[in-house]
C-alpha cells in the first residue's frame, strides 16, 4: 500500500519531443504500451522511488476500468485484446466495466493448457450500451495455446456463448439452423451450434457433425 501511495503522489509534466503532454512516474507494473522512457531521467532526477515515465492519456484510455480488474493470470495476448476492445468504448466516452464476464475458458485444442473465448455480447460499456452489440449479435474471439505462445484461433458473430468441455455453443440464426431463406432475425429459426477445434485448419470452426441445439 505504501508503494502504491507513492506512486500516486508524483504525477508530473512530462515534456515531449514535438509536443506537450502530461505524464506520471510509477514503480512499474503499469501498462507496457503506455510507456514513456524519455522522460524517465526527469522522474529519477526528481525522486528516487518513481524511477519509470507514463504517459497519462494513454493511461486514462487503459484504465477507465481500471487496469487491475483485467486477471494478470491471462495470456498478453487475451489481455492486449480485451484493453483493444475497451478503447471502442472509452473513445465514445464510455466507462468499460469488468470485462471479466465476456471471457470463458476451456481446453479447446487438448493440450491440457487453457485456451480462451472472449464474448463481446458480454462486455458491458456504461453510457454507451449498443458499443459491442447489434442486431446480428456479437463478436466472439478464440484464443489457443501453441508452442510460441498464445494467439488468436477464429472467430464469430453470435447471440450468445457457453463452454462445455472441449465445444463452444454459440447461439446463432437462419442458415446456421437450417433457415436458409429468413427475411429479419425477429422472424429466423435459432439454434446452437458447437465450435471446435480442427487441427488441419488449425482453427476452432463449425462442427458439422454435431446436431444443434434448438432454442
Amino acid at each position: 500500500m505504501e508503494n502504491k501511495l507513492i506512486q500516486l503522489a508524483f504525477t508530473v509534466p512530462l515534456m515531449l519531443v514535438s509536443f506537450c503532454s502530461s505524464g506520471a512516474c510509477f514503480i512499474s507494473d503499469q501498462p507496457a504500451n503506455c510507456r514513456y522512457p524519455a522522460g524517465d531521467s526527469w522522474c529519477r532526477s526528481n525522486n528516487d522511488f518513481t524511477p519509470y515515465a507514463y504517459n497519462d492519456d494513454c493511461l486514462a484510455k487503459n484504465t477507465a476500468f481500471g487496469v487491475g480488474s483485467i486477471d494478470k493470470n491471462l495470456p498478453k495476448t487475451v489481455q492486449d485484446h480485451v484493453i483493444k476492445l475497451s478503447e471502442y468504448c472509452t473513445d465514445v466516452g464510455g466507462k468499460f466495466m469488468d470485462p471479466s464476464p465476456a471471457i470463458q475458458s476451456g481446453d479447446f485444442n487438448g493440450d491440457s493448457k487453457l485456451d480462451y473465448a472472449v464474448y463481446e455480447g458480454d462486455f458491458t460499456c456504461e453510457d454507451a450500451f449498443s458499443t459491442y452489440g447489434g442486431s446480428g449479435g456479437s463478436q466472439v474471439s478464440f484464443f489457443v495455446s501453441s508452442p510460441s505462445g498464445y494467439r488468436k484461433a477464429g472467430g464469430n458473430a453470435a447471440g450468445g456463448v457457453s463452454v462445455e468441455g472441449q465445444r463452444i455453443w454459440l447461439g446463432l440464426c437462419g442458415p446456421y439452423c437450417g433457415d436458409p431463406n429468413f427475411a429479419s432475425k425477429a422472424g429466423a429459426k435459432c439454434c446452437e451450434r458447437a465450435f471446435t477445434w480442427n487441427k488441419s485448419k488449425g482453427a476452432i470452426i463449425l462442427d458439422q457433425s454435431i446436431q444443434q441445439r434448438d432454442q
